[in-house]
């Protein structure tokens, strides 16, 4: 495929040599946007700007036939001869009249129009989606993010101190983001599809990226989900009458004489993944002709945004009878916290061309390719290809940047901004602070304190805190090292460690970390089961010390990377001294009448014995992810990987300890777990989650190197989705140093049941229901089922899940609600 490139701008420079510009406007001179321009009878073909300019870039220079095609005005044909290398052409549309058609239908019981008409754009819509089974077509993409605020503060803080180059001016506030892309895409249907990406500009960063690509907003109503990220239905889907109401608003004839029909489209429930609007389709072929709707965010748990404004134009290709989508527009607004934005994006397909075979390796892994120098095009080739004219407001924002970026890379400047961001305040003493050396690459970082603050049965209220240097000598080579220090106030002890890790590209992501010190552990094999935030809360307000800790003294190193696209490897060698530690408070300073239990995790009532002998110890993990068919982004000089949710992550692990001061100690681990996720129709999302593991020569293991799994005493949750998680579960009745099986299995209707009942579809939630179960030798099996709602919240403030637990193990157990708290996990440990 990369041999196609050359020839791909070879010849956008022979389309350049003539061009057609104009603008196409309303009687009352009033710009056109989106409207699509094309020359008749094929596939060459622009839209207009917001301003309703156009540039259609031709073959040669000759007679032609120039189609203007726009929903609610008439279509136009003009003809035009080329005689040099820019043409002029401005056109004026009439408004479109519509005029009510006979019912359609050869039944002899009446039945609304607009179904029948569906019914066979339904019929008919593999053999229209697919009337170019395999194709190759040029994309161009531009669009913008706008910030709509007037603030100058947000939380106390002045915006430009959080982001100087984000919000010293007003222009930067008033369009944060403009990019531009240029590619070929390779379509082998149903399903294929692969991006070259040969150009790609960003306003105000001459390194960039665009993130518009083509196969991100591919919108297909001929498939029952016309974009399968969000399961949006189509209007074609033969399941569409059950969540649509249609009507036949009206009939008119385009450019060609076809009969297109407008049909309203309109949601049964608008809390389910629909549109709202029109679908147009034209008689006989029974094609799609355009779609002009509106998503609602909410539907579509994309609560941020209030609605997504689709518009898709097909043209018409006499020679193959077949239409083909021209251009499509996208245009949405929300909020972010308090910030308003709005977005724009307009998107042109054209020069499709029907391919017979294609190379063999065309339709691999790699599902988007950046060109390496799609990044460095100049101003002259973005003026040549760019079929979609700059707006006034876009041509200066570009100008603006570029002058920028003069001094950008420059001392004075980088220097300049970065003592905006450097400036230091009480507050970040203790939130937390950072000192960027921008020209160098270099930064700073202090952990602050609010962060770290902490209380335990074992050291009281603690804190950790420490300093850490980071440089970035390239866009995708970094380093870090950094001091840490945690002090415990009740037992007045403080203890160091550092770390210091390499990340040598963002390709296969082979990357190092050097680590050792004392510290203070949970029991807890890979991480630790109970979170320092929950702990703390439970410890310090309700007297219930759930975690117990040891100390570790340490030297750990530890290496990762993608050995292929699609397995990655992970290993680590330490070697560790583990100390046994004793509570340091009898009680919470809130809590006077309720004592803590001992850090004894097999026995809280034993004060003395500590649970296992102070040892030291060698270990060493070995570990792989497969994920089966991960897709990749490619760019210049790194790779994004995706995985497929058509198949399961599966994780295998092996850990040895050995050379341990008690012999006892020594043991062999062996563990597999995989994890799922899939939208089923739309029905709901499915996640599943299993995990097993045996030990061997491992009967005396210390405890510490149990397996031990996520169980929860508290209320709280703190996981989007319990696929590894129990929630009644005691934290280390069933940690085990023989074998285990456990299995989590959860189901999200996605709104699927409660948007179909009156009043609660307002609501906006969702039903989750669960199943967990746990299998350990010499012990009943556990059980746990749950039911719940998901999406709990108000506004676009819904971070919260509640859910009704009962647990079962030789009999019923336990019964509770936990409130999940999705965003917990982003601010503890």
């Amino acid at each position: 495929m990369r041999k196609t490139l050359p020839l791909f701008l070879l010849f956008f420079t022979i389309y350049a040599n003539a061009q057609i510009k104009g603008k196409v406007t309303a009687l009352d001179g009033t710009p056109l946007a989106e409207v699509s321009v094309y020359i008749e009878d094929s596939t060459i073909g622009t839209s207009t700007n917001e301003e309703g300019k156009y540039e259609l870039n031709t073959l040669k220079k000759g007679n032609f036939t120039i189609i203007f095609q726009a929903l609610g005005y008439q279509s136009k044909s003009a003809k035009i001869k080329i005689t040099k290398e820019i043409q002029k052409l401005n056109i004026q549309l009439l408004t479109e009249t519509t005029e009510i058609p006979d019912v359609l239908t050869r039944s002899k019981k009446p039945i609304n129009p607009a179904v029948a008409i569906i019914k066979m754009a339904s019929k008919n819509r593999e053999l229209n989606g697919s009337i170019m089974k395999q194709h190759t077509l040029d994309f161009y993409s531009k669009g913008y993010i706008r910030l709509d605020t007037n603030k100058d503060t947000f939380l106390g803080q002045k915006l430009k101190d959080i982001d100087p180059q984000l919000f010293s001016d007003s222009l930067k506030r008033n369009l944060i983001y403009l990019s531009e892309t240029v590619s070929k895409i390779s379509v082998q249907k149903p399903s294929k599809m692969k991006e070259e990406i040969t150009a790609s500009k960003v306003s105000g960063n001459n390194k960039g990226f665009s993130f518009n690509s083509g196969i991100a907003v591919h919108f297909d109503f001929y498939k029952s989900e016309a974009n399968s990220l969000i399961r949006l239905i189509s209007p074609l889907a033969p399941i569409a009458p059950s969540y649509y109401n249609f009507v036949l608003e009206g009939s008119f004839k385009d450019a060609n004489d076809h009969i297109i029909y407008k049909i309203s489209a309109t949601p049964k429930r608008s809390s389910e993944p629909v549109i709202d609007g029109h679908i147009y389709i034209v008689d006989k072929s029974w094609a799609i002709y355009a779609v002009d709707a509106k998503i609602s965010g909410s539907s579509i748990n994309y609560p941020m945004v209030d609605s997504f404004e689709l518009q898709q134009n097909f043209i018409y290709n006499d020679s193959s009878n077949s239409w083909s989508k021209n251009n499509q527009s996208l245009f949405f607004k929300g909020k972010i916290l308090v910030f308003d934005f709005s977005s724009k994006f307009n998107y042109v397909y054209s020069n499709y061309h029907a391919v017979d075979t294609f190379p063999k390796n065309t339709f691999n892994q790699e599902l988007i390719l950046f060109d390496k120098e799609s990044n460095k095009r100049d101003n002259a080739y973005w003026e040549s290809i760019r079929p979609i004219p700059l707006t006034m407001d876009e041509k200066y924002n570009y100008e603006y940047k570029e002058s920028l970026l003069e001094n950008k890379s420059t001392k004075v400047y980088l220097d300049s901004t970065d003592q905006l961001s450097n400036r230091f305040t009480l507050l970040k003493l203790i939130k937390g602070y950072e000192h960027k050396n921008s020209f160098k690459g270099t930064k700073w970082s202090y952990r602050g304190l609010l962060s770290t603050f902490a209380f335990n049965a074992v050291q009281g209220f603690n804190v950790t805190t420490g300093v850490a240097y980071i440089t970035e000598a390239s866009d995708t080579e970094k380093t870090e090292a950094g001091i840490l220090l945690n002090y415990g106030i009740a037992e007045n002890k403080p203890r160091f460690s550092a770390y210091v890790s390499h990340l040598f590209n963002k390709v296969n992501f082979n990357k190092f970390n050097l680590s050792g010190g004392m510290t203070v552990e949970q029991f807890g094999q890979d991480k630790a089961p109970i979170k320092n935030l929950i702990n703390s809360i439970g410890s310090s307000w309700f007297g219930e010390n759930f975690a117990r800790f040891y100390q570790k003294d340490y030297i750990k190193f530890e290496y990762e990377q993608y050995a292929f696209t699609g397995i990655k490897i992970n290993t680590s060698l330490e070697y560790a001294n583990r100390i046994p530690l004793f509570n340091s408070m009898l009680r919470s300073p809130f809590i006077k009448d309720k004592y803590f239990e001992s850090n004894n995790p097999m026995d809280g009532s034993d004060f003395i014995d500590p649970g296992f002998e102070q040892n030291n110890i060698l270990k060493v993990k070995l570990g792989m992810d497969i994920v089966f068919d991960k897709k990749i982004v490619s760019y210049p000089n790194k790779r994004i990987y995706i995985p497929s949710s058509d198949y399961p992550v599966l994780s295998l692990n092996y850990e040895k300890g050995f050379s341990s001061s008690l012999s006892k100690y020594d043991f062999d681990f062996l563990s597999a777990s995989t994890k799922y996720s899939r939208t089923i129709s739309n029905f709901g999302r499915l996640n599943i989650g299993m995990d097993a593991g045996k030990f061997f020569d491992g009967n005396e293991v210390a405890f510490m190197d149990y397996k031990h799994f996520n169980a929860n005493q508290s209320f709280v949750g703190s996981n989007t989705i319990y696929d590894n998680q129990f929630n009644l579960l005691p934290y280390y009745d069933n940690s085990t140093n023989t074998s285990y099986f456990q299995a989590h299995i959860e189901h999200d209707f996605k709104g699927y049941i409660l948007n179909k009942i009156p009043l609660l579809n307002q609501l906006k939630y969702s039903i989750v229901i669960g199943s967990h179960q746990l299998y350990i030798p010499d012990k009943k099996p556990y059980h746990e089922i749950s039911i719940g709602l998901n999406n709990f919240g108000f506004g676009k403030f819904r971070v919260f899940r509640i859910d009704y637990f009962r647990s079962y193990q030789g009999g019923f157990q336990d019964q509770g609600v936990v409130i999940g708290i999705k965003f917990l996990d982003l601010i503890q440990k």
